[in-house]
């Protein structure tokens, strides 16, 4: 019972507003018992958030595995796996209330999908369900993925000081989501000087990489130097002289 109650905080700090756990199992209820209630957007949520564990989508991946020293064989319940190109997980389930039922994931491209079917009558038929959304997204949408946390988006010629210049790099991973239909507009455009006068600081911010169609901004991450580099000559004296005479905080 304790933990039931740790199961439905979690669930509404994760904001699964249809979602009451009355068991640990989630297996039809006995007599007198109440069924375990969620929604598919509540499962969606919930498998967005297991999708962050590497080991659990490992297992969910996985189409078979051998246990007992190998002498037992299991097969994953989600025939997807084995028949879905890019199919990498996540879980199926069944009662006769509840029908057949997937929370199906894939990737491809960048783009990482999670389809969740319930209440079909048949195993088969929640698996082709599944598959038919997912076919559609992936027609329908595409990732723009221009650049990741810590990659060189540019080179900026540095004036004045002990190097020519210093790379330009992501903060994060930059990631938009755009219908294909839509995306012959898309643009991606790095907003960094060409320029920049020593003395500069490692991780001193130069600017953003915006991904955009027209005049409209559909994501952006910042940008900051790889590397310090030193002033030289009078602006290595000017520099120092302002640090040495800064008041102290």
């Amino acid at each position: 019972a304790a933990f039931v109650e740790l199961m439905n905080a979690r669930a509404r700090a994760l904001g699964l507003a249809d979602t009451t756990y009355q068991s640990v199992h989630g297996l039809p209820p006995s007599a007198g018992q109440t069924a375990d209630l969620t929604s598919a957007h509540d499962l969606a949520i919930l498998g967005r958030q297991l999708m962050r564990f590497p080991e659990v989508m490992q297992w969910a991946g996985t189409a078979s595995a051998g246990f007992r020293n190998d002498t037992l064989q299991m097969a994953n319940t989600n025939h997807l796996v084995r028949t879905f190109p890019g199919a990498t997980g996540l879980k199926t389930g069944y009662y006769v209330e509840a029908g057949f039922c997937v929370t199906a994931t894939a990737s491809r491209n960048d783009l990482n999908l999670i389809a969740v079917v319930l209440g079909v009558p048949n195993k088969q038929a929640s698996f082709d369900a599944a598959a038919r959304l997912m076919n559609e997204a992936f027609a329908t949408y595409r990732v723009v993925a221009p650049t990741r946390r810590g990659a060189p988006v540019g080179t900026v010629t540095v004036a004045g000081g002990t190097a020519d210049s210093v790379q330009a790099l992501a903060l994060d991973d930059l990631r938009v989501l755009v219908k294909r239909a839509d995306d012959k507009g898309v643009a991606v455009e790095a907003r960094i000087p060409k320029v920049l006068q020593a003395p500069v600081q490692r991780q001193q911010v130069l600017g953003q990489v915006v991904v955009r169609r027209g005049d409209q901004e559909l994501g952006k991450v910042g940008v900051v130097a790889d590397r310090d580099v030193a002033a030289t000559g009078w602006l290595s004296w000017l520099w120092n002289r302002g640090l040495s005479s800064a008041p102290t905080p």
